[in-house]
C-alpha cells in the first residue's frame, strides 16, 4: 500500500493561531513542510496546493505500481479530521479507467513517462534544494487519456 503522504498535516496543525515551527524539536507549531497545506484562517480549504501535491504524488506511484498496489492519497490518516484531508475519492483523476501497463517506466534525464491502456502519464522532476527534496520532490505532471 502507498498512501501517497508527503507530509503528515493532521488536525493538530490547523490551528492557524501556532506559528511555523523554526526547528525540528520546537512544540505548538506547524512543520514547515505543512506550509500551505494547512486551513488560513478564514478557514479556506487549501485545495489548489492539495491536487498538485496529489498529481505528482500519483505520478511517482505509477512509475512503479504493479499488480495487487492500491494508493490512497492523504495528509493525515486521521478520519476524525475535515474530510478533505484523508478523502480525495471525489477526483475526476482517481475515478478514471487505467488499464494494464504496456511496458515499464521510460526515463529521458529527469522525465519519466509510463504508458497505460487507457492512460499516458509524463513527470518531469525539478529539485531546487535539500529541503524541498526532503518532503518530496517538485515537478510537472501531464496525464493524457486515450
Amino acid at each position: 500500500m502507498w498512501t501517497g503522504s508527503r507530509r503528515n498535516c493532521g488536525c493538530g496543525f490547523n490551528n492557524p493561531a501556532f506559528p511555523f515551527c523554526t526547528e525540528v524539536s520546537q512544540k505548538n507549531c506547524i512543520p514547515q513542510s505543512c506550509a500551505g497545506f494547512v486551513q488560513t484562517t478564514n478557514r479556506q480549504e487549501p485545495t489548489a496546493k492539495l491536487e498538485n501535491d496529489l498529481e505528482i504524488a500519483l505520478a511517482e506511484f505509477l512509475m512503479i505500481v504493479e499488480r495487487w498496489s492500491y494508493a490512497n492519497f492523504n495528509i493525515s490518516p486521521d478520519a476524525s479530521c475535515e474530510r478533505w484531508r484523508w478523502d480525495w475519492s471525489h477526483m475526476e483523476l482517481l475515478n478514471k479507467p487505467l488499464g494494464q501497463p504496456l511496458g515499464p517506466p521510460l526515463k529521458s534525464g529527469h522525465t519519466f513517462s509510463r504508458h497505460f491502456e487507457h492512460m499516458s502519464v509524463k513527470l518531469s522532476l525539478k529539485k531546487t534544494g535539500y529541503e524541498e527534496s526532503a518532503h518530496g520532490v517538485g515537478g510537472d505532471v501531464a496525464f493524457i487519456y486515450r
